[in-house]
């Protein structure tokens, strides 16, 4: 039950977007603006969830932190159809630093470990434009999936964990010049979803991320 809740979320925030969107525009007058866009951002990645230790299966290794804050650059292509509505699809690369860890495997040895984050958000968001397309807010969310790949100094990829989830997101940017094709502003993201290792698919934890950072927006 919880599997299907989770995979009829995306779409049910996907369609509450749209009408609420559609509806705005029908009342609204009828003007210009340009419906595709590419938005780069750098973020910081807080990662929280049901557990944040993670010992790496069938390695003997201790328990260490893996959740921890990391940054991530974004890429994300939008395409508006109507004036108050757009369809976001993008990626967010991360990394982060666990820090030192104590390894059993052949005998006691201290590692460093990595993590690599990788966000892939698809869906929808309302568009409420103000002062004649200079200002854009936005709001909306979708459907996403999550993966962390850790590595050590060692060059040994360690641990995977991933999974399919829902987000939200909202963002405020501001158009620059008569042209309004370049904006800059900020951008938030929430990430629900269920991640555990690949090849042990009954162990997984709910985990909530949270990201927040600075916005380049080119429009076409």
């Amino acid at each position: 039950m919880a599997r299907e809740t989770m995979m009829r979320s995306p779409l049910l925030i996907l369609a509450a977007v749209f009408f609420l969107s559609a509806s705005l525009s029908m009342a609204q007058e009828r003007e210009d603006y340009r419906k595709l866009s590419i938005d780069f951002s750098g973020s910081v990645l807080k990662p929280r969830g049901e557990t944040n230790q993670w010992t790496s299966p069938g390695y003997g290794s201790t328990s260490h932190l893996l959740y921890q804050h990391a940054g991530l650059l974004g890429a994300h292509f939008g395409c508006r159809p109507i004036r108050r509505f757009q369809i976001d699809a993008g990626i967010e690369l991360g990394a982060n630093v666990v820090g030192a860890r104590t390894d059993n495997i052949f005998g006691s040895e201290t590692h460093e470990y990595r993590n690599l984050f990788l966000l892939l958000p698809f869906g929808g968001r309302a568009v409420f434009p103000f002062v004649s397309e200079r200002l854009l807010i936005s709001v909306g969310g979708g459907g996403a999936y999550l993966g962390v790949f850790e590595y050590s100094d060692i060059n040994w990829e360690i641990g995977v964990g991933d999974g399919w989830g829902i987000y939200g997101m909202g963002q405020v940017l501001y158009m620059l010049g008569e042209s309004r094709r370049i904006g800059v502003g900020f951008t938030s993201r929430g990430y629900r979803a269920r991640l555990g290792p690949g090849d042990l698919p009954g162990i997984k934890t709910l985990e909530n991320w949270i990201s927040f950072g600075a916005t380049l927006s080119i429009h076409f």
